[in-house]
């Protein structure tokens, strides 16, 4: 199940954020600010976040997050 898609550059900042599961804006911040920090921690395209599985391709300057 897809709960948010997120497309960011390749220095962090949000692009498309849409969230499908209600998250109070503080909230997705955190979530934003995690997921892009880690992925830069493991050299895999996909981890784990708590206990969701995110995948992440790099595209013309874009990563979109899913």
């Amino acid at each position: 199940m897809i709960r948010a898609v997120i497309v960011t550059n390749d220095q962090g900042k949000p692009r498309l954020v849409k969230f499908y599961d209600y998250q109070p804006v503080e909230k997705q911040q955190e979530i934003i600010r995690n997921i892009y920090g880690g992925m830069f921690q493991f050299p895999l395209r996909l981890f784990a976040y708590n206990r969701f599985s995110f995948s992440y391709d790099y595209v013309s300057d874009l990563f979109v997050i899913m």
